[in-house]
């Protein structure tokens, strides 16, 4: 685990291009317009790892609440294909019925964070996709008995 580990986190450091998230540029619109804002960053398990993230109001939650700080999550494995963690505090939802894939991120039932390194179909409002990694990363990456996420905000 820790060979992948250090593995991600090269493969992080080599290939991470900071996508700024456009719901944290204040005021911005259009990807574009965000290019100079905030962005959102992901580790897991210590390892940073490329986040494309949605233009969406919870998104845009998400990016007002890393404005206090980091948020640490701890998740747990759950169903052979995803981790699951509680967020401190809910967040706006739009759920819509969607079949996940590898590397998505949604937010589950308004205050649970969930990351895919397999499919499911149910009902969740999408945060973002990890970029860049195989589904075997991602599989090791996040197939453990659980993970610490850590969020924060990289201006």
């Amino acid at each position: 685990m820790r060979r992948a580990q250090r593995l991600l986190a090269a493969l992080s450091c080599a290939a991470l291009a900071l996508v700024p998230c456009c719901a944290c540029a204040r005021g911005a619109s259009a990807p574009s317009a965000a290019l100079d804002g905030p962005a959102i960053s992901l580790s897991v398990d210590g390892a940073e790892v490329p986040v494309v993230w949605e233009d969406n109001q919870t998104v845009t939650a998400l990016c007002a609440l890393l404005e206090e700080g980091e948020l640490l999550v701890h998740t747990r494995r759950y169903g052979g294909f995803e981790q699951v963690g509680a967020l401190a505090t809910g967040l706006p939802s739009d759920d819509v019925t969607v079949t996940t894939a590898p590397g998505d991120i949604a937010l589950y039932a308004g205050d649970q964070i969930v990351l895919f390194y397999g499919a499911n179909t149910w009902e969740y409002t999408m945060l973002g996709r990890i970029d860049g990694l195989s589904d075997a990363e991602l599989a090791a990456l996040l197939g453990g008995t659980s993970a610490e996420l850590v969020l924060r905000i990289v201006e």
